[in-house]
């Protein structure tokens, strides 16, 4: 199951990353962790940025409330989404990414 934490802010999120992926999205939950695929490299912070863009569009939520709380240059990191329930992204999840 997914390990997602509630923060005063929103929910932290963990995430894993597959960089040069040949499409991008989200793919599964994996080992506690919810699996991103990105087609960009890891230089200059661009599979950071699609990462973002990627659960932006997924929760519905404005990119400036995603930030990335550990893991900035590693493929596993702690996602904080601000202003939603962790009882919202499990219902995203649900829909989307059959948990």
């Amino acid at each position: 199951m997914l390990d997602i934490k509630e923060h005063k802010s929103g929910i932290v999120l963990p995430i894993y990353v597959q960089i040069r992926s040949s499409r991008a999205g989200i793919s599964e939950v994996a080992k506690d962790c919810l699996k991103i695929r990105v087609c960009s490299l890891a230089k200059e912070g661009k599979a950071n940025r699609e990462t973002v863009k990627i659960l932006a569009k997924l929760f519905k939520v404005p990119k400036s409330k995603i930030s990335i709380l550990s893991g900035e240059t590693a493929r596993h990191k702690r996602i904080l989404i601000q202003d939603v329930s962790k009882d919202y992204i499990l219902m995203i999840l649900e829909k989307y990414v059959f948990l």
